[in-house]
């Protein structure tokens, strides 16, 4: 079996907010969507 080493670009997270609810979710990507994706 062979593996492709993966480069940092090819990751991405999703972070889960419990205390406020999804704000801090959509507050991360609309600053994300601002810099178009970067």
């Amino acid at each position: 079996m062979q593996l492709i080493e993966t480069a940092p670009h090819e990751f991405a997270a999703h972070f889960l907010f419990a205390a406020h609810g999804l704000d801090p979710f959509f507050a991360c990507d609309s600053r994300i969507k601002d810099g178009d994706g970067s």
